[in-house]
């Protein structure tokens, strides 16, 4: 996902150990702190229906060099988008 001043973005949450954020890691081009990454890892407040909690979330970097190549989603989540085409 890129980041905006405003929108939402609907997904999953799930609780993992480290040897599974080091697989999300290598799934999602994140090398660490100032690596040579596709995407870079923060920590963001997500929401569920019950509570908010700080999540990891991966955001990519250089925006610029994806230009046309982004699918801006405004009416729904990833999910229900991919099952309307």
């Amino acid at each position: 996902m890129v980041q905006a001043d405003e929108g939402k973005v609907f997904g999953e949450l799930y609780k993992i150990n480290e040897h599974q954020l080091s697989e999300l890691d290598k799934l999602e081009d994140y090398f660490g702190p100032g690596g040579d990454n596709l995407y870079e890892r923060v920590v963001q407040t997500v929401f569920t229906p019950e509570r908010s909690f700080d999540a990891y979330v991966y955001l990519l970097l250089d925006v610029g060099r994806q230009e046309g190549k982004l699918t801006h989603i405004t009416c729904c989540d990833w999910i229900v988008y991919r099952q309307s085409k």
